[in-house]
């Protein structure tokens, strides 16, 4: 247990060694930073400063526990504060590092005195012929060495680290406080790799929207702010057009055949049409939850679909018949738009995630109302799960429904027109008339 403990010590005092020279020999570097522009500088080194700092007063924190006893009692408490405090610069860091790392590359591919001068610098023999990138990466590895010495895990962490000591967790004793405190610190680190994984996949998925925003023109079609943190892109497939003409008329004298590109994404469906230099020209969209796909049977032609949007971008139901290039390519259309609403057997009713309402918590309540998380008022929390007995399950957890109120406005206005759409199916289907889109 002893050889564990000193080990949080040791190996983050090598490791704030490596931070101090990074910061001392590129960072500070007035030669180097002659060579970038003030933004290049700061997308490059992001707020590896502050990170040193949060290891500067940690290791201060385990030192002074060291020393004031030859015996290491415990070190997981001053862990745990940190890593539920401080530690939250790890993931400022991390989520500026796919911005970090293709400025590094584009730096190397076009600044030429940039190349220079780092070159020179990593070739110094205090940093050991370590480019610049394995600095960069410290911050990263550290927590995730963090995490392995609490627990003795190796999975996912990098192959170059030397190997850690039996963990700390499987040596304490049971019910003891250092075992309590050993669970809260590998929960609190572990929450922070977490939250940094997360950043890592939300900045490349906001990466992918910017870049796909600017291929995008609207031209005869209202824009609309495609970034969002929220919303990010499930796929897209090129689908073909068949006899489509504006009013909603699906067949011409004459069939007509249109390429197209469908983006879907987590709450919303772009239809758009492939032009020159990889540009996507939008002609429509709406809501993911106001869009409905059913298949058109013929055996003989080729896979054949009805996309329909209850609600387009000038509020106007709009209907195209597309075909797609496999049996397997429909099926994952018509699989995309599943009808929310009870499921066969059950009494529940269940939510579509685009499409699950808001609420907000108008009356404050302590865990033992609901299942294990409490609710402060003025929350505004979300579910895709309702009971028959007024429980309602999703983000946070499950509460009385009670304890809240739905925020009305336009998830109200997408449920009473697919509530309409469904009463027009009923009405063509008990008349015995198909239920033909309107002209």
């Amino acid at each position: 247990m002893q050889e564990s403990l000193f080990e949080v010590v040791t190996s983050e005092a090598s490791y704030l060694r490596s931070l101090r020279l990074l910061t001392d020999t590129f960072v500070l570097s007035q030669a180097l930073r002659d060579t970038l522009t003030p933004r290049d500088h700061h997308t490059l080194f992001s707020n590896v400063q502050r990170v040193q700092g949060v290891s500067e007063r940690f290791l201060a924190t385990l030192l002074s526990r060291v020393r004031s006893s030859p015996h290491i009692s415990d070190l997981c408490d001053v862990v745990h504060a940190h890593a539920v405090g401080p530690f939250s610069v790890y993931v400022d860091y991390v989520r500026n590092q796919q911005y970090q790392e293709e400025t590094y590359s584009r730096l190397m591919d076009t600044n030429v005195r940039f190349s220079a001068e780092l070159r020179r610098l990593q070739s110094l023999p205090k940093c050991e012929r370590l480019p610049l990138p394995s600095f960069l990466l410290l911050p990263f590895q550290r927590i995730t060495r963090l995490r392995m010495l609490l627990q003795g895990h190796r999975a996912g962490g990098p192959v170059t680290l030397p190997p850690c000591p039996q963990n700390i967790l499987r040596q304490t004793e049971e019910g003891s406080s250092r075992q309590e405190n050993a669970q809260k610190a590998l929960g609190a680190v572990s929450k922070i790799i977490e939250r940094c994984s997360a950043e890592v996949g939300r900045m490349k998925q906001t990466e992918e929207l910017i870049r796909l925003t600017q291929r995008l023109r609207f031209h005869k079609v209202k824009a609309l702010p495609l970034v969002s943190w929220s919303r990010r892109l499930e796929f897209q497939g090129e689908l073909t057009e068949l006899g489509c003409r504006r009013g909603g008329v699906l067949f011409a004298s004459r069939p007509r055949f249109t390429p197209l590109c469908l983006l879907l994404f987590s709450d919303l469906l772009l239809i758009t049409q492939p032009k020159s230099g990889q540009r996507l020209q939008v002609l429509d969209y709406a809501h993911r939850s106001l869009v409905q796909a059913q298949q058109v049977p013929d055996p003989s032609g080729p896979p054949t679909f009805r996309l329909s949007l209850l609600s387009n971008h000038q509020g106007r139901p709009t209907h195209r018949l597309l075909q797609a290039s496999s049996l397997s390519d429909m099926q994952r259309w018509l699989g995309a738009f599943p009808t929310p609403g009870p499921l066969p057997c059950s009494p529940d009713t269940i939510y579509e995630d685009c499409d699950c309402s808001q609420e907000l918590c108008s009356e404050s309540s302590a865990p033992a109302k609901t299942e294990g998380r409490s609710l402060e008022s003025r929350a505004a929390p979300k579910h895709l799960h309702k009971t028959p007995e007024g429980w309602l399950k999703g983000l946070p957890g499950a509460f009385p429904a009670q304890l809240v109120c739905e925020v009305t406005g336009e998830h109200e206005r997408r449920r009473h027109l697919r509530q309409n759409q469904r009463l027009l199916e009923a009405v063509g289907s008990s008349s015995g008339t198909p239920n033909a889109p309107p002209p």
